[in-house]
């Protein structure tokens, strides 16, 4: 079977002349053929919402139907009637299709809104456009070059408001979702936070080219704090919620935001909750000390092998691979104690470590020891629930991945000049199945 990909309209590439007519032919067909099937979904629709076909009288129809009369409000399917057609553009990636939008009024004289649920009032740019906007959103393309890219693919220019406002649909949807009931409390929780750079107006202003005074911005960064609950024996998560930091720290104030909106929404001991994972961090423990104090704490063991390999000491002499393969069989070593199978195990692992390495590094042996109880929290839960896999019960991965997409993002973004954005690019990460 031949996979054959239509080539945007008025893109410079170079085709043998009769390829390029082929390719033209083929979007010209594929063009026609989805008119026509457009046309023929937008009478059914008319037909099941009148229930009548054309011509045939309403003396025997009954009921309510979707479409309303903008002159009077009725909804009566006796009192309309079909009045004809208005042709109108769709524009696509692959071109313009021509269709047939029917016409309903009203006994009353009044025109009929038939709130068709796939062709919006005014949409004049298909859903492809859309889903590539997104995408172009995704790979942090800047308004002016997705312009750029449709106007010249397109039959149409299309303008960067319109743009703006298809990516701020994202960023109208938190407020919604972030104060929905949990319907399904997860059993484990995880809370870490990564750091994004946000433009904000200082004080200062300066003159534009044309003679405007113009608020001066610069670059902020702030933590997005962010909650994913996990069901570990569906071997499933999902983002819960999370909140822009309003200072540049990961504090209790922030922490407490994003808590206080989780347990409103249903998040509880009694509702099934039963592990929260994070980092370590100060304000996260303050936080939850406040507002869980019975729900039990596991600190993240990636960060924990993190810290031992940043206070690991390497010894001078070596060349750059034998302190590489030093480093790693310490860092290894150290891992080693996490899996053990049981709590008991796990206790004498951590002994003789810290006995080998205690003369050799002082410094590690004691980030080791520092909150080493709360890295073995996970064993207890585990003893109660023995059909969770351990690996969702001891660090924060799943949402590290999270955040490594969020960090790509910035990397191509650079920074966000508005709260808006900023939202938009977070729903599409932290909300897509």
């Amino acid at each position: 079977m031949t996979t054959i990909l239509l080539p945007l309209r008025n893109v410079n590439f170079s085709l043998p002349l009769l390829f390029d007519e082929i390719y033209q032919d083929l979007a010209d067909g594929v063009l026609a053929e989805m008119a026509g099937c457009i046309n023929r979904k937008l009478d059914e629709f008319v037909t099941r919402e009148l229930g009548r076909d054309a011509y045939e009288r309403c003396r025997h129809v009954q009921g309510l139907c979707l479409c309303r009369c903008q002159k009077c409000g009725g909804r009566w399917r006796p009192w309309f009637t079909r009045n004809g057609y208005r042709s109108r553009g769709l524009d696509l990636v692959i071109g313009r299709v021509q269709i047939d939008l029917p016409r309903v009024k009203c006994r009353c004289g009044g025109s009929v809104r038939l709130n068709l649920p796939d062709l919006q009032p005014g949409q004049r740019l298909g859903p492809d456009v859309a889903a590539l906007v997104e995408h172009w959103a995704g790979l942090a393309y800047s308004l002016r070059d997705m312009k750029r890219e449709l106007d010249e693919a397109m039959w149409t220019s299309v303008g960067l408001r319109s743009l703006s406002c298809r990516l701020r649909r994202w960023a109208a949807l938190v407020p919604y979702w972030q104060t929905a009931l949990l319907k399904d409390v997860p059993p484990v929780v995880m809370l870490d936070g990564v750091w994004i750079t946000l433009m904000q107006a200082s004080r200062r202003r300066r003159r534009d080219k044309l003679g405007r005074r113009r608020v001066v911005k610069q670059r902020v960064k702030l933590p997005v704090l962010i909650a994913l609950g996990v069901w570990p024996e569906e071997g499933r998560s999902r983002v819960l919620d999370w909140e822009i930091a309003t200072e540049a720290a990961e504090d209790r104030d922030n922490w407490l935001r994003l808590l206080n909106r989780l347990e409103e929404r249903g998040l509880a001991p009694h509702q099934g909750l039963t592990l929260f994972i994070h980092d370590g961090g100060s304000g996260l423990i303050a936080a939850l000390t406040e507002l869980f104090p019975d729900v039990p704490r596991q600190r993240c063991v990636f960060h924990k092998l993190r810290n031992l390999a940043h206070a690991l000491t390497l010894p001078s002499g070596l060349a750059p691979h034998d302190k590489r393969d030093y480093g790693r069989q310490i860092i290894t070593q150290a891992a080693r104690i996490w899996q053990a199978p049981t709590l008991d195990e796990a206790y004498q692992r951590h002994r003789l470590f810290c006995r080998q390495w205690q003369a050799e590094q002082p410094e590690l042996v004691m980030t080791l020891q520092r909150d080493f109880e709360d890295t073995l929290t996970f064993y207890r839960v585990w003893d109660q629930h023995r059909l969770w896999p351990k690996h969702y019960l001891r660090t924060t991965s799943l949402l590290e991945r999270l955040n490594r997409l969020i960090r790509a993002r910035m990397r191509k973004a650079g920074a966000y000049h508005s709260l808006t954005g900023l939202q938009s690019m977070l729903a599409q990460v932290l909300l897509s199945p």
